[in-house]
């Protein structure tokens, strides 16, 4: 990995960071992580920016406020990949 905070995103992820400046708004995320995360990582997630909802081992889904704490959280070490959730519709 190059070590841009951007290759841990999604294509969408990485689309909405080109293209917003100044951010969308709150953003609801998938959010995985190295391993499960301690006590300490969450409270780092915390400060980051991210609002966790809910985590099943190394899965965590939350939300960030914008651009910036995303950029903050996906820049955390132990952080491997973050997907933006998608909006879905019954068939």
């Amino acid at each position: 990995m190059s070590g841009d905070w951007r290759d841990k995103l999604d294509a969408r992820g990485r689309r909405l960071t080109a293209a917003a400046a100044g951010g969308p708004g709150a953003l609801d995320l998938l959010l995985l992580t190295a391993a499960p995360p301690t006590p300490a990582q969450l409270d780092e997630l915390a400060r980051a920016g991210m609002h966790a909802h809910s985590s099943a081992g190394n899965v965590l889904t939350g939300t960030v406020d914008g651009v910036a704490s995303l950029r903050q959280v996906a820049e955390l070490p132990f952080v491997s990949r973050i997907e933006l959730s998608r909006q879905t519709h019954p068939e």
